[in-house]
């Protein structure tokens, strides 16, 4: 089914919001949450957490990473490490969690995470909130037990 106005705008079949909408949607997801991102489109028109959620996971970019020719000096680099418990409903599949000799289940998790940054300084001229500098993310997703979770080192 296709719609008169969205000829008009230029919409294909199944495309719901501008790319300009779109755009909007993914600054303010990306900076703050994703309730923001959708209210960033229309202050009458809002999008769920949901759809925000559902439209960022399946997005693919490309990589065109490209390593610069002269490489950056700073003092100081800031590398923050840290990790994230949190426990799984279930693994691939519903009621799919094993449990151990003790009946307990075994669905603990574990997300990794590590940040690089040359500093920090203010969001704002007179704001108490801070923003880091220049920082780069890095995660890997582990079990929750003692063994590599399959993070690579990386040298920077």
């Amino acid at each position: 089914m296709c719609y008169l106005l969205d000829k008009a705008l230029g919409f294909t079949e199944n495309q719901h919001m501008s790319e300009g909408a779109a755009e909007r949607l993914y600054k303010e997801a990306l900076q703050t949450s994703y309730r923001k991102g959708g209210e960033a489109i229309s202050s009458e028109e809002k999008v769920s957490k949901q759809a925000v959620k559902d439209l960022l996971h399946k997005t693919i970019f490309p990589p065109n990473f490209q390593i610069p020719e002269q490489k950056k000096e700073v003092e100081y680099l800031y590398i923050d490490a840290d990790e994230d418990h949190y426990f799984l409903q279930f693994q691939n599949k519903k009621e799919d969690i094993e449990r151990d000799d003790r009946g307990y289940k075994k669905n603990g998790a574990m997300t990794k995470l590590i940040y690089v940054y040359e500093g920090i300084e203010p969001e704002a001229p007179k704001s108490k909130r801070k923003r880091l500098i220049n920082a780069h993310y890095f995660s890997a997703v582990g079990t929750g037990t003692t063994k590599p979770c399959g993070m690579r080192c990386m040298r920077i």
